[in-house]
């Protein structure tokens, strides 16, 4: 793009609308002449300079701070840098944001952006101001829907949109700036890498703790990142090189962005461009290295923040090399007939609840549940299937009450009309498209298990003994697989199994796997060493 070209980029960039539909309360004219903003805000700034993060004031400050954007944001007539003064105080106390708080400095932003986009036209010395400030309102917009990513909400398509607009103008204004502004290009290039990545994540099927521990990961590797602007039928630059690319057309905010192997046509919309093959080498070294400390008890460090550390790195880079291939299912899936299910929220009780489907060969919930439509919509857990494969299933219903799992749980599910169907799940995703709207997607627990009851046995007194419901999976080599309702089990626990089909002693020998509600474990038959010092009965 040659130099005019470039102005006449800026200049069409300026003078566009960006959409941002900034929210203001509505002042009369005598209020805006004479709205004694200074002065309150003298008082608050005396007051954050004062308060000590995590005290009881935080709440009084936060409402106060919010009230007093509202009034600024009303009125066109403060001035622009009493704004930025005004803004760049309020960020500096970050532990007193909250959703509301945050979306509220970001409104300012949005106002704030429009003014100086105004001035910028005739004025170069506002490109500068209008980078940060476009920095800021996308690292706000990144902080809002982390959040609302983590409640497993997917980000509104309108407010992508808006993010994109900023992010094209901010890329075009770059290379505008003088040379002593690398630290206002550092930190635009960071706030767009790091609202794409986000965007691209799939927090819907991370548990809370993945999701921290994506984050922590993240930090660590994007700061090597860079975006380039690749305009409408623009040649790319030549420094745009590599064969991992993260592409975002800026026509599509309903898509995440794509890693392709080369750049896209881009005849029909502009793009970002993230090369991302060193970020992805650094990665994989990384996972990799942790990987083989972590198997490795000779290269473990006995220090236990070290160990988590080395978890987060694979847990939360796994995560994120995820997010960047693009995978297609392995299993077709189809749709269902509108066929409904309960699900059993409690994993405990849903195997009580397949002893006795078992027992009968009927629906443990037909026995309770009228059939009509009008009495099924109002029973608590229901939902109706989406679609279905032979690995799991996508579930949907309409309510208000948030599930009473999260994600990685093992649950129940109790078919209105039971044709053999799987009778266990585990929670992979959860996503709110709107309010009131629901989705869930399970992959079915296909192990072959005897539902059975188990009891663990102890030294000394046996009034506190545990006992669980569980699922028991019989293998040849006599190393037996059980599901237990719990996350406290441990190796070498030993239990009694009360069933005619499996009676004896076991011990568990490995803890392959746990989740939040449930523990997997490899078991064989105990030794009488094993049970010489414990009881029974």
């Amino acid at each position: 793009m040659s130099a005019s070209d470039h102005h006449s980029s800026i200049q069409d960039a300026l003078e566009s609308s960006l959409r941002l539909h900034p929210k203001r309360i509505q002042l009369g004219q005598a209020e805006m002449l004479t709205d004694a903003l200074l002065h309150p805000f003298d008082d608050l700034d005396r007051r954050l300079t004062t308060y000590i993060s995590g005290s009881n004031e935080g709440n009084v400050l936060r409402k106060q701070m919010q009230a007093y954007l509202s009034r600024l944001n009303a009125n066109p007539l403060i001035p622009l840098h009493f704004r930025l003064k005004v803004l760049k105080r309020f960020e500096e106390q970050l532990d007193l944001f909250d959703a509301e708080m945050t979306a509220a400095v970001l409104n300012a932003h949005k106002i704030g952006i429009d003014m100086v986009q105004k001035e910028a036209l005739t004025e170069r010395s506002y490109y500068q101001i209008l980078v940060n400030m476009v920095s800021d309102a996308i690292e706000l917009a990144g902080r809002l829907m982390r959040d609302d990513l983590s409640a497993y909400h997917a980000p509104a398509v309108i407010t992508v949109r808006q993010v994109f607009d900023l992010m094209r103008l901010g890329m075009l204004i770059i290379p505008e700036l003088p040379e002593e502004a690398e630290r206002e290009k550092k930190r635009l290039f960071l706030a767009i890498v790091r609202y794409e990545l986000l965007r691209n994540l799939d927090f819907f099927s991370l548990t809370k703790s993945e999701q921290r521990m994506v984050m922590d990961e993240l930090a660590h590797h994007i700061g090597m990142l860079r975006p380039y602007y690749l305009a409408k039928n623009e040649l790319k630059s030549s420094e745009i090189k590599g064969y991992s690319l993260m592409a975002t057309s800026f026509s599509r905010p309903h898509d995440t962005a794509k890693v392709l192997p080369f750049p896209p046509d881009n005849s029909a919309s502009d793009f970002l461009l993230v090369p991302m093959d060193d970020f992805i080498d650094k990665l994989v070294l990384s996972i990799d290295r942790a990987e083989k400390v972590l198997k490795n008890p000779v290269l473990q460090n006995k220090d236990i923040q070290i160990e988590a550390a080395l978890h987060t790195t694979v847990v939360g880079g796994n995560a994120i090399l995820d997010a960047l291939r693009n995978r297609s299912r392995s299993t077709e899936r189809q749709e269902y007939g509108n066929a409904k299910l309960v699900a059993g929220w409690s994993f405990n009780q849903s195997i009580e609840d397949i002893v006795r489907l078992m027992s009968t060969q009927e629906n443990a919930l037909n026995q309770v549940v009228d059939t009509s439509d009008a009495e099924l919509s109002r029973t608590p857990g229901q939902w109706t299937v989406k679609n279905i494969s032979k690995s799991g299933i996508a579930l949907e219903r309409m309510s208000i009450e948030e599930p009473k799992q999260g994600v990685g749980a093992l649950i129940g599910l109790h078919w209105k009309v039971f044709r053999g169907e799987p009778l266990l799940g585990f929670i992979r995703w959860i996503r709110y498209p709107k309010a009131g709207e629901q989705q869930m997607g399970l992959s079915f627990y296909l192990r072959p298990y005897v539902p059975t009851h188990a009891t663990m046995l102890t030294v000394g007194s046996t009034d506190k003994r545990r006992g669980w419901p569980v699922l028991f999976t019989f293998e040849e080599d006599g190393e037996h697989t059980v599901v237990f309702p719990d996350t406290n089990i441990f190796k070498g626990l030993v239990f009694s199994v009360e069933d005619k089909r499996c009676p004896g002693y076991f011990k568990v020998l490995k803890v392959a796997e746990s989740g939040i509600n449930y523990s997997v474990c490899t078991v064989r038959l105990a030794t009488e060493l094993d049970t010489s010092n414990l009881n029974a009965n």
